[in-house]
């Protein structure tokens, strides 16, 4: 009997202390880790998520760019952070891709990070320089057969979506295109502006003001249907290449631990945020769609992920040692 009101006790008090703590999540401003260098079509989603989720929770979130390795630098710190709440990591296609392309990524996406939840997606755009004698992809094809080896595309980083849209468009139309590493995807959309390459894929969200601004030119959307932004610009499948049509997709997680009370109020709070107009506004304005998962679904929408895409990689011949 004695042994028995010992549990209890413990029980209540582990309940009575555990309660308020986790009541009063969040206590402190929250750092969200983008891993990859400002400017880019990850680095505007995250500066969205910090000012809309933040006004949720109460508690300002900090936006903190750790770029470098096609994502993985950030990533690592986060798998290794302190599972608390308060260390977040902006997901995107590359934190499930990056460990099918990199033998030693520095992370294990299944058992070192945790969903939080889901919060956009984004269709891609396929640009050109415009000094690049091209308007669709079927002239882009036809030129660089025409020109084997000398048309070269940027990339923000081995792994990263727009890498891998622009490796499958160079394999499956045996382009011969050269890629052109760039420490970041900021950095790479600049050099194709100033007309050091003339390729690039990228994001509607970091894209779009390129184009508008008639900086870079655009081939083709990977979205199902033309954008209202781009109307003049045709989608990949009426185009006749179907197997381009991917999208990029951004999300929340936590460091593995993470108690499921924490990622139960950040997930509401992401909810919550998406469900405002000024949110939904601000994600149309860069050519997004909010993408709603809590972090059950956003979980399994990961591993789902994971699955579609390393074959994909392992065609695109995409490894880094």
């Amino acid at each position: 009997m004695k042994k028995w009101r010992r549990v209890l006790a413990m029980a209540w008090a582990v309940a009575a202390f555990s309660t308020p703590v986790l009541a009063a999540y969040p206590e402190k401003p929250i750092r969200l880790i983008v891993p990859f260098s400002p400017g880019g079509g990850g680095d505007v989603q995250g500066r969205l998520i910090a000012a809309s989720v933040g006004a949720r929770l109460h508690q300002p979130i900090v936006v903190e760019n750790r770029a470098g390795a096609g994502g993985n630098i950030g990533t690592t710190y986060v798998a290794h952070a302190e599972p608390d709440g308060y260390t977040l990591l902006l997901a995107t296609a590359a934190t499930v891709i990056n460990p099918t392309v990199w033998a030693h990524p520095g992370f294990d996406a299944h058992k070192d990070l945790v969903a939080v939840a889901g919060w956009s997606t984004s269709p891609l755009l396929i640009l050109a320089n415009p000094a690049v004698p091209v308007h669709n992809l079927h002239e882009l094809v036809d030129y660089a057969h025409s020109q084997p080896g000398k048309l070269s595309y940027a990339s923000g980083g081995i792994g990263i979506i727009t890498d891998v849209e622009m490796a499958m468009l160079d394999q499956n139309q045996q382009l011969k295109l050269l890629s052109v590493p760039y420490p970041g995807q900021a950095p790479a959309v600049t050099a194709v502006v100033g007309g050091y390459v003339g390729l690039i894929s990228d994001s509607v969200a970091s894209g779009l003001p390129f184009v508008k601004g008639d900086k870079l030119r655009a081939l083709a959307v990977t979205s199902p249907a033309r954008i209202p932004s781009l109307p003049d610009v045709p989608t990949v499948t009426e185009q006749g290449y179907p197997e381009l049509a991917r999208s990029a997709w951004y999300g929340l997680v936590a460091p593995a631990g993470t108690p499921p009370a924490v990622l139960k109020v950040l997930s509401d709070a992401v909810s919550a945020a998406l469900d405002q107009p000024e949110t939904r506004q601000r994600l149309a304005n860069v050519g997004a769609i909010p993408f709603r998962q809590d972090y059950v679904a956003f979980q399994k929408f990961m591993d789902t992920e994971g699955q579609t895409w390393a074959p994909v990689v392992v065609r695109a011949n995409l490894h880094v040692k």
